[in-house]
């Protein structure tokens, strides 16, 4: 038997963690064609906001990694935003050849919810963080 539509006991925490990822992601897809752009064309004022990419990704990487640590799906126990070799539940969402932790970071951001990659079983963000965003409306 498979529990449908867990709620997440932090997902302040969870959305924050996905949100750093996301940083990342962007200042990762700005430094590449930066440091390309100046290196092919010797143009030196690409260099400082390279560096301030740089800086912005390993400043999210480094606050990201105790989140996803400290994050485990709340039906097994398991780190969902650590990807390891074992073998993944048949429910575990992937597309666009993204690893499956990184889905759960899309599906967290865009759907408020996701499934464990371990475990299958769907996992969605309710509690405070819901219920503020709802008085706001």
């Amino acid at each position: 038997m498979q529990l449908k539509d867990v709620p997440f006991p932090s997902p302040r925490a969870l959305k924050a963690a996905c949100t750093l990822v996301a940083i990342a992601w962007v200042a990762l897809g700005l430094f590449v064609p930066l440091i390309l752009l100046g290196s092919l064309g010797s143009i030196e004022a690409l260099g400082m906001p390279a560096l301030a990419c740089l800086a912005i990704l390993v400043s999210a990487a480094l606050v990201y990694i105790p989140f996803a640590f400290s994050l485990k799906c709340p039906s097994c126990s398991r780190r969902f935003l650590i990807q390891s070799d074992e073998l993944k539940h048949e429910n575990a969402r992937t597309r666009w050849r993204l690893d499956y932790w990184a889905f759960v970071v899309i599906d967290v951001l865009l759907r408020d919810s996701f499934v464990c990659m371990y475990c299958g079983v769907k996992t969605t963000l309710s509690g405070p963080l819901r219920k503020d965003s709802a008085n706001f409306r």
